[in-house]
């Protein structure tokens, strides 16, 4: 237990001074004190470094410790756990780094905060001015993500006892979800068709195959079992370009392929022999002197970046379409511009479409739980079959 006595004492220029001091003995056997100027607020903090004490939340440095000086350590642990390669993608330190400094930290932020006084009420109260300095609700959530992350550090080194960001949530600004844009199938055959060679076995993969971007960067010739008609998934490309392992281990997975994926990959390699640890779609070799352009070849180049893709390619191929329909509506679609991650989208929609349960639908995109799943691609899910067992349930019921 604490116990609260006042201390008198003279100072230098004979000065009578008194204040109220809270002795206690921690949980390491370590005799601790505290000194304040009141008894009101000595004895309050009698009362709750009790609580701590009694629940075995107490540490004794959390009072020295700023939210600062552990984000600024957990930093320095996750650059040492990156250049050791211990799944830390460089792009993934690189937005700890800007979460850390830019909001964690910044002039509104709680680094100046000591771990003792970080609250859940004073992180919510962190939260709400992110939103109200116009911060989006999913970079608020990531910034909280990483603040849990500092926080987690600190637990582990026995710095806090709990987690404060533990349970604050960020809401989203509706109840109601929007729903995933699906881009229509007469859209994507247009892109598929117009697409020039280089360009058409990237879009007919990630169209009926789901794959993410990162992923499909990352794909090599190993990776594609023509026999068995799958793709297995087992690394990705971070923006930066370094490869690494899926981010969880729902994303190690194999996803099926048509004759339409198998076919274009095989015209795509050609002739060639490629060897199993080649890309499947490298970056366009850097043009050599006297040389106007040298078209990338597949197995040939290093990881390409999704912004070049996305540039070159993917934006470009919607401004062809559109000149296309101008020129002659009856002959060609208008396309609407949609997104890379949309085509993701229609590859999952198809699968569903097809038949495929959410088991297979939630294996095959990588997701690692069927939450993920369901949020997302509930909807297009077929109404009949509840609306069936609805009725059988009522039959069996009333019957």
């Amino acid at each position: 237990m604490a116990s609260l006595r006042k201390r008198t004492w003279r100072n230098t220029a004979g000065e009578v001074k008194t204040a109220w001091a809270v002795d206690f003995v921690d949980q390491l056997g370590q005799r601790q004190r505290k000194q304040f100027t009141t008894k009101k607020a000595a004895d309050a903090y009698r009362i709750t470094v009790e609580g701590q004490l009694q629940a075995g939340t107490y540490r004794a440095d959390a009072a020295k410790v700023s939210v600062q000086e552990v984000a600024e350590e957990w930093l320095t642990h996750c650059e040492v756990r990156q250049q050791r390669g211990q799944r830390m993608e460089k792009a993934t330190l690189t937005d700890y780094r800007g979460h850390v400094r830019r909001y964690i930290l910044a002039g509104d932020g709680v680094g100046p905060v000591k771990l003792n006084l970080l609250t859940g009420k004073v992180v919510r109260d962190f939260r709400d001015r992110l939103l109200a300095r116009g911060v989006s609700v999913a970079m608020t959530r990531k910034v909280l993500a990483t603040l849990k992350l500092v926080c987690k550090h600190a637990v582990e080194n026995e710095v806090l006892a709990t987690n404060p960001v533990e349970g604050v949530e960020v809401l989203s600004d509706s109840r109601v979800k929007t729903k995933i844009a699906v881009p229509s199938k007469e859209a994507v055959k247009a892109m598929i068709d117009a697409a020039p060679p280089r360009f058409r076995a990237y879009l007919v993969v990630a169209s009926l195959c789901g794959l993410r971007a990162s992923e499909q960067r990352a794909l090599q010739w190993g990776d594609v079992d023509f026999d068995a008609g799958l793709i297995h998934i087992r690394r990705r490309a971070d923006a930066s370009g370094e490869v690494g392992e899926p981010k969880s281990s729902a994303g190690a997975r194999d996803v099926p392929a048509g004759p339409m994926v198998l076919n274009t990959l095989k015209t795509w390699r050609g002739a060639r022999i490629v060897r199993p640890d080649q890309l499947v779609f490298p970056a366009s070799p850097k043009p050599q002197p006297n040389q106007h352009s040298q078209k990338a070849e597949a197995g040939e180049g290093s990881i390409q970046s999704h912004a070049n893709v996305l540039h070159r390619d993917f934006y470009p191929l919607f401004a062809a379409l559109d000149a296309r329909h101008k020129a002659d509506p009856a002959r060609h679609p208008n396309v609407s511009r949609f997104r890379w991650h949309d085509l993701r989208h229609f590859a999952v929609s198809l699968w569903i479409e097809q038949g495929f349960n959410v088991k297979e639908v939630m294996t095959f995109a990588g997701h690692a739980d069927f939450k993920m799943t369901m949020e997302r691609y509930g909807h297009l899910f077929p109404k009949e079959d509840h609306q069936r067992g609805m009725a059988e349930i009522e039959a069996r019921l009333f019957k």
